[in-house]
Parts: structure tokens; C-alpha cells; sequence
């Protein structure tokens, strides 16, 4: 039923290749999700999708309601959030 997860307590993301909406340009973005997930436990103690998510969310997407990626590897959208 989910594209990924961020596992906290083991500090491991999965993610679910076997779902029919998976695909390349969502397998990108399915992690992003998840390694925002992360970075908001990790450095702020947050979990879920609250206020901290949803910006640092943005820092890598356009608009919500496009999900128009700005960044191009998962390296560039780590160095765009650890500004």
C-alpha cells in the first residue's frame, strides 16, 4: 500500500519497488520524501508531516500541487537542506 517509509528507531528507509505506481521519476521522489522524514526526526525530534516537513518539503519542490522536482540527484536536494 505505501511507496516508502522512514523507519526512526533503525534509521532505515524502505521502499516498496513492488508497487504499481512505482516508477523512476516516483521512486525519486518517494525517497526524497522519506529522507525528509529523517532529517526532521534526526535534527528536530518530529515526525508525521507537520509544519517543519511540509518546509523543508518545499525546499526541493516548486509547487505542492505539481510536485515539480528542482533539484536533479538526491545529492543536490541534501545539499539544498543542509543550508
Amino acid at each position: 500500500r505505501r511507496l516508502g517509509t522512514c523507519d526512526y528507531r533503525n534509521k532505515v528507509i524502505r521502499m516498496n519497488f513492488g508497487h504499481e505506481l512505482m516508477n523512476k521519476d516516483q521512486c525519486y521522489k518517494t525517497l526524497v520524501h522519506e529522507y525528509i522524514h529523517a532529517i526532521v526526526y534526526t535534527v528536530f525530534g518530529e515526525h508525521g508531516h507537520g509544519d517543519l516537513f511540509k518546509f523543508y518539503l518545499s525546499l526541493i519542490y516548486r509547487r505542492r500541487k505539481q510536485r515539480s522536482v528542482i533539484v536533479t540527484s538526491v545529492e543536490e536536494a541534501v545539499a539544498r537542506l543542509s543550508k
